[in-house]
C-alpha cells in the first residue's frame, strides 16, 4: 500500500469522521421513527432509502446535505402522522352518524322544543337542513312529522320538507338528527312554501309522504 494511498485514506477519515458524528444523533433518532412504519411497506421503504442517502452524504463530509435530508424525512413522517390523525377524526365523526339510534328508541317523553333547531344530516354527516317545526298527531299526542328547511340562502329560496318522525335516527349525544337517505332523495322530496302549509290530516297527502320515505305501515 503506497504512502500516497494511506495519506488520502486518512484525509477522508478526518473529513468524514467528524461530519458523521455531527449528523449521527439525528440519524440514530430516525431509526426509531422509521421502525413505526413497518406495516406501511412502501412508505417505510422510501424512508429507509432516504436515510441511506443521508448516511452517504454524511460519510462524504456533506453534513449540510445530511441534515437537509433528515429534516425532509422528519417532515414526511409528521405529514403522514397528521394524515392518519385526520383519517381517525373523520372516521370518528362519521361514526357519530352511522351509530345513530332510531328516534323510536329514545326513552321517555321527547319535548318538541328539544327537536326544533336541531341540524338534520345525512348518513355521513352531509348537511341536509334544520328542524323548523314539528307536527303532533292529536290522536296519539306523538310527533308525526318533522318539518325541516333545506337549501336556499338566508331564508330565500329554501324549501320546507315534511318528514315522518319515525324515519329519523339521532346521534347518541342527541345533537343531530340523521336522515338516512341520499342527497338526491332530499333534493326531490315533497316540499311546501312556509306560508302555505298542506293539510296534514289529508289521507292522500300522508300516504304520499309516508310512501316516499318508506315509512308507510
Amino acid at each position: 500500500m503506497s504512502a500516497k494511498f494511506v495519506a488520502v485514506a486518512l484525509g477522508v477519515m478526518m473529513i468524514s469522521g467528524p461530519a458523521l458524528a455531527d449528523c449521527q444523533e439525528d440519524l440514530s433518532d430516525l431509526n426509531t421513527k422509521i421502525s413505526k412504519f413497518k406495516t406501511q411497506a412502501s412508505f417505510g421503504s422510501d424512508l429507509r432509502k432516504l436515510r441511506s442517502a443521508a448516511v452517504t452524504f454524511s460519510r462524504w463530509g456533506r453534513d449540510d446535505a445530511c441534515e437537509e435530508v433528515v429534516e425532509e424525512i422528519d417532515e414526511m413522517i409528521d405529514d403522514r402522522k397528521e394524515e392518519r390523525q385526520e383519517r381517525r377524526e373523520e372516521a370518528e365523526e362519521i361514526a357519530r352518524y352511522t351509530e345513530a339510534v332510531p328516534v323510536r328508541n329514545l326513552p321517555g317523553i321527547v319535548r318538541a322544543s328539544t327537536v326544533q333547531g336541531l341540524d338534520v344530516v345525512g348518513p355521513r354527516g352531509e348537511g341536509f337542513g334544520i328542524v323548523e317545526d314539528v307536527a303532533i298527531d292529536s290522536t296519539t299526542g306523538r310527533i308525526a312529522y318533522v318539518v325541516m328547511s333545506h337549501g336556499g340562502l338566508l331564508g330565500i329560496g329554501e324549501k320546507h320538507l315534511p318528514v315522518p318522525w319515525s324515519v329519523f335516527r339521532i346521534t347518541k349525544d342527541r345533537e343531530d338528527l340523521v336522515l338516512p337517505v341520499s342527497e338526491e332523495t332530499v333534493e326531490n322530496a315533497p316540499s311546501f312554501e312556509w306560508e302555505e302549509w298542506p293539510d296534514m290530516n289529508d289521507k292522500a297527502w300522508k300516504s304520499r309522504i309516508d310512501d316516499y320515505y318508506g315509512s308507510a305501515k
